[in-house]
């Protein structure tokens, strides 16, 4: 196997792997929220005001997620550039 073909499956793997691992933090942190979400419901004492500083904070960590993911993706783009034009 030359080393393009075999390079370029490690970096799918790695891709692969990066992006399964993503989908089970996220799908974590979701149903962590879910939760909150559902027992702050329940509670009388906690207010919508209260929960502002709360849900500001998740707001920030999904934008924070979301533009971590696309600033992995772009570098695989750039890495599977680099692979293809070294061996060109």
């Amino acid at each position: 196997m030359e080393m393009t073909g075999f390079t370029k499956q490690i970096i799918d793997f790695q891709k692969t792997s990066f992006n399964q691992t993503y989908a089970g933090v996220t799908a974590l942190q979701d149903y962590s929220e879910t939760v909150m979400d559902t027992i702050v419901s329940q509670t009388p004492w906690i207010n919508e005001e209260s929960m502002k500083p709360v849900n500001d904070s998740i707001k920030i960590m999904k934008s924070a997620r979301e533009e971590y993911k696309k600033a992995v993706d772009q570098g695989f783009i750039e890495l599977e550039k680099l692979v293809v034009s070294s061996n060109s």
